[in-house]
């Protein structure tokens, strides 16, 4: 029954020790897929999401849509679009994270401490950093060099071609 499988992420024991599968087009939803092999919807969307990621203190579940971000209470199982879902919010505007703006293909994110996570800007060939303690986005790598042109090796500009994952 599901549509196109996106994304997998695994809860801890503590939050149900189960598999929340990103559902992307046509459903627009996360499943939970527990130990027993029993299947529930976790939570609708009104977005397609991405990419799925546990925040470090494991409250929030983060994920990406196409234009934006998102996230579910695990507990409460509240969605709360941290982006505006309009299919027209495309772009690449930093600022604060109601008004930012990312691509329409928004492929990975990733937590690098407590409140900031990097997110791979796939289509506008960056990485971002949305900050969740000052509530701000801003581009870290933009991308200046082409396939045949090296990268001056400064880390605000860096040799980017569509970014799809962080390690």
């Amino acid at each position: 029954h599901y549509g196109a499988i996106a994304d997998i992420e695994k809860l801890p024991p503590a939050l149900g020790d189960i598999l929340i599968i990103a559902d992307h087009k046509p459903n627009n939803k996360l499943y939970s897929l527990s130990t027993s092999g029993h299947t529930s919807v976790y939570a609708k969307l009104c977005v397609a999401p991405n990419k799925l990621t546990l925040d470090p203190h494991k409250q929030n579940l983060y994920f990406t849509f196409d234009g934006g971000l998102g996230k579910v209470n695990v507990i409460t199982r509240l969605v709360d679009y941290l982006t505006d879902v309009a299919s027209d919010s495309y772009g690449h505007v930093d600022g604060p994270i109601a008004s930012a703006r990312f691509s329409s293909v928004p492929m990975a994110l990733k937590f690098i401490t407590n409140t900031l996570i990097l997110v791979a800007d796939h289509l506008n060939n960056v990485l971002r950093i949305m900050d969740l303690h000052s509530g701000n986005v801003s581009t870290v790598c933009t991308s200046v060099a082409f396939y045949n042109q090296p990268s001056t090796g400064n880390v605000a500009q860096c040799t980017l071609l569509g970014p799809k994952a962080i390690e």
